[in-house]
């Protein structure tokens, strides 16, 4: 469900793939019954891909009242709704609420404090992974919030000892947040989905997100083994 201005979806239309290489690793990874756990979900590409695509379960969180209706809409447009919970709800270190921007498409995001004043707000609930994912075992975490990824990441200690998560895609990634990853046994990488490899990160290489990862011979086996699919003619 695509409309003009929908920044990622649209994306999807023009590109087959809107974030090539991380949705490519996205398809390649995740099998039928798996667990995906969506942050910032926005209308819901990475989810329909995860359980409309490779049939895993998926959790996702998104907290703008109007994009979850359109995240709705694709669930419904999927038929996945037995296969996706979607929470409206941002995730973050505490529990509690918090000010979220309006009218700002994927740009949306939680804001402090200290946020200019002109700037459209309303106020969301927030709860923390470790509390939303607890006695559930996630394989793969994609965390998209516009800069709030270190407060999700300090919320979600328990999620990231749980061995069953092996894989996390983030895009905004600071020295607490790898040091965190790091103490859990994550380390980076790049991915190239016509390989099917993974790879050192190239500094100097545009990614959308970063992606890290744990046990890199249990994903590297996982998504050597996965099925070929095709976005826009090209077959990954």
């Amino acid at each position: 469900m695509v409309r003009k201005g929908m920044t990622g979806a649209t994306g999807n239309l023009y590109y087959g793939l809107h974030e090539f290489s991380d949705m490519g690793f996205l398809l390649h990874l995740l099998r039928p019954g798996d667990l995906f756990v969506d942050v910032g979900a926005n209308v819901g590409s990475y989810t329909v891909l995860a359980s409309g695509v490779c049939g895993a379960r998926s959790i996702s969180f998104e907290p703008d009242p109007k994009t979850m209706v359109d995240l709705l809409a694709n669930i419904e447009a999927n038929n996945l709704a037995n296969h996706v919970t979607a929470m409206q709800m941002a995730v973050g270190a505490k529990a509690g609420e918090l000010n979220f921007t309006v009218g700002l498409d994927t740009m949306n995001r939680i804001v402090d404090s200290g946020f200019d004043s002109s700037i459209k707000t309303q106020t969301v609930a927030v709860s923390m992974l470790d509390h939303e994912l607890r006695r559930m075992s996630p394989i793969f975490m994609k965390i998209d919030v516009e800069g709030f990824e270190e407060k999700v990441i300090e919320g979600a200690d328990q999620t990231l000892a749980n061995p069953s998560l092996i894989a996390i895609l983030l895009e905004t990634v600071n020295e607490n947040v790898l040091s965190i990853l790091k103490k859990h046994g994550f380390s980076a990488y790049s991915y190239d989905p016509f390989s099917r490899q993974l790879r050192e990160p190239n500094k100097n290489q545009y990614e959308n997100n970063q992606l890290f990862v744990r046990e890199s011979k249990v994903v590297a086996a996982r998504v050597s083994q996965a099925p070929a699919f095709r976005a826009l003619g090209v077959l990954i």
